[in-house]
């Protein structure tokens, strides 16, 4: 298991959330579950591409 803080989220609107996943799940998409848990949801930037804007980054334990 591997440990992430969701970071640089549109506004800071939900930064600073931890959460694991399994080594075969992709992070990514773990974290946009547990975005979407916080009521985040995706964006439309400047090119109209719709997209969940954010940063992970992987904690050591």
């Amino acid at each position: 298991m591997k440990k992430y803080i969701i970071c640089n989220t549109h506004e800071l609107y939900c930064d600073d959330i931890e959460f694991t996943c399994k080594d075969n799940e992709d992070p990514e998409l773990v974290a946009e579950g547990v975005l979407e848990s916080h009521g985040y949801s995706e964006f439309c930037d400047e090119n109209g591409f719709y997209s969940y804007d954010f940063d992970l980054v992987e904690v050591s334990e």
